[in-house]
């Protein structure tokens, strides 16, 4: 029972262990842009937008164009305001709003690497104890 604990714990704190690394490199290369919004992307029944068409250039100089998502609380948007975002250069399908990236917050330990954590001290509490 103690190497099934160890084992999952081994493969739960390796996920968890890919995972922060790629939110800290994604959170690391992160280049702000301006972008302008194109349309504004409405869901049934709502009046406000749920998402927003932004067009922006990347750092290749390549114009790029991201559907992007909006909270129900953001504020009112027009097309051709600009909207600030944030993306990955090396990964140009990372694209988020800039409020959603805080620069002071960085990611923090997932619940894989917590329960990989747990399920290893549960198989050295097991093995102590000859289960």
């Amino acid at each position: 029972m103690s190497y099934g604990f160890g084992f999952f714990g081994l493969i739960f704190l390796a996920l968890g262990a890919v995972i922060l690394r790629n939110d800290l490199r994604r959170w690391r290369n992160a280049v702000f842009a301006t972008g302008i919004v194109e349309e504004k992307i409405f869901k049934p029944g709502r009046s406000t937008p749920a998402g927003v068409v932004v067009a922006y250039t990347s750092q290749d100089g390549a114009t790029r164009q991201v559907s992007l998502a909006l909270p129900a609380e953001h504020a009112p948007v027009a097309v051709g305001d600009p909207f600030e975002i944030v993306y990955d250069p090396t990964d140009l399908r990372q694209v988020s709003r800039a409020a959603a990236h805080d620069p002071g917050s960085r990611p923090r330990f997932n619940a894989l690497i917590v329960l990989g954590v747990l399920f290893l001290a549960g198989a050295a509490i097991f093995l102590a104890i000859g289960i």
